[in-house]
């Protein structure tokens, strides 16, 4: 779905989620680019972030009582 139909407030919400930064990636590459700085910086956070949880997840469903 394009952004531009989304209220301001939403579209300036949606360039931070990793789904957008994935599909700009997609994008530059397809054109030729090499993808922005800040789009990599963005999805390294979202995966750091995930991966915190899910490390964080794993360790407390097998800690034994």
């Amino acid at each position: 779905m394009p952004t531009d139909s989304f209220p301001d407030w939403l579209r300036a919400l949606s360039r931070w989620t990793p789904t957008h930064r994935f599909a700009e990636l997609g994008w530059s590459v397809t054109e030729g680019h090499a993808p922005h700085l800040i789009t990599a910086l963005t999805l390294a956070g979202w995966l750091a972030l995930f991966a915190g949880y899910a490390l964080r997840s794993y360790r407390v469903c097998t800690r034994t009582a």
